[in-house]
């Protein structure tokens, strides 16, 4: 409603006052009545005018925060996508060094189990080279030790046939000196001695 369709209205509402002022207090008080609506008309049309001449001052504010906003928003937005994909990238990074550590560290389990295996084995065969060797040491040992008995006894044996031999040729001197023959009582513990000795040396070899 516009202030040109207001006016004639308006007009006509007073043209009538002055024609039926003669009509009595009724046509007065119509006439009043319609000023009064016209009057309140054209101030609600001013009104709804500044109403909108504001919401439309208010929709330009609106709109030009919101444009400052997007500007302001959109390197933050930027950004923010800029700092997702480099996230991403970085757990993926990670997620690969994981497994690949991951890999490297059972590799080295499986090596250090082997090689533990293979001490072992090793360390078992050792042991058992050193029972062998330590079991050949003590037979070598216990031979060397029997053959140096036998020579011993087999020395004593002719010392004291020596010595008797001795007191006999000093008791009878018209006896023959005695001789010391192979198969003789004189003898036989010299043999003896060099039998055990020979048995010792064969069985070295053998072993050997």
């Amino acid at each position: 409603m516009s202030i040109a369709t207001v006016l004639p209205f308006a007009q006509a509402a007073a043209e009538r006052t002055f024609v039926v002022a003669s009509g009595g207090v009724w046509a007065i008080a119509l006439a009043v009545a319609m000023v009064v609506l016209a009057l309140a008309a054209v101030a609600i049309f001013f009104l709804l005018l500044r109403v909108a001449l504001e919401l439309r001052s208010v929709d330009r504010h609106v709109r030009k925060v919101a444009d400052r906003v997007q500007d302001r928003l959109d390197p933050v937005m930027e950004r923010a996508r800029v700092v997702a994909e480099n996230a991403e990238y970085i757990s993926h990074a990670l997620r690969a060094d994981v497994e690949k550590l991951g890999a490297a560290t059972e590799a080295v389990r499986r090596s250090l189990d082997e090689a533990s295996r293979r001490m072992d084995e090793r360390i078992d065969e050792l042991n058992a080279l050193i029972e062998v060797v330590q079991s050949e040491a003590e037979e070598l040992f216990l031979d060397t030790a029997s053959a140096m008995r036998g020579v011993k006894e087999g020395t004593r044996s002719l010392r004291n046939r020596g010595a008797r031999a001795g007191e006999d040729a000093g008791s009878s001197p018209d006896t023959e000196p005695p001789g010391v023959e192979p198969g003789t009582p004189a003898a036989a513990p010299l043999e003896a001695a060099s039998e055990s000795a020979d048995a010792s040396h064969g069985r070295s070899g053998r072993e050997d």
